[in-house]
């Protein structure tokens, strides 16, 4: 069976609202593929800027990286000038006491050198070379 004019016809009068129907929803999936393409032109535009961004934290990481390092060795430093002010404060304590015990050591040496003195005179006096 052979279909006729006026039978494509009429398949064409029912189809003309579908194919309508779909031209409308070809523009809007245009319209929304446009859309699309404008979102996609953004999200690489935010992409860029993230990686930029990473690459400044990459940088300032290192820079961290490298200042802690610093600080470590600063730290290491300030030890050593510790135990080194450590050690300087007991040599001085011992120096202090050193010179304590010689200070009292030299007075009780000048106090017997007068003791002495005092009796040198006493007998000179007594044998009258000296004046009384």
């Amino acid at each position: 069976m052979a279909l006729t004019i006026e039978d494509l016809k009429a398949i064409e009068k029912l189809l003309s609202p579908i194919n309508d129907r779909l031209d409308k929803m070809d523009d809007r999936l245009d319209k929304m593929d446009n859309r699309m393409d404008t979102i996609d032109n953004r999200m690489d535009t935010i992409d860029n800027r993230l990686d930029k961004m990473d690459n400044r934290m990459d940088t300032i990481d290192n820079r961290l990286d490298k200042m802690d390092n610093q600080i470590d060795k600063i730290d290491n430093r300030m030890d050593v000038i510790e135990m080194k002010q450590d050690i300087t404060s007991k040599k001085l304590d011992d120096l202090r006491l050193d010179v304590a015990v010689a200070g009292r050591d030299i007075k009780k040496a000048i106090h017997k050198l007068n003791d002495e003195m005092e009796t040198v005179v006493e007998v000179l006096k007594q044998y009258e070379l000296l004046p009384r």
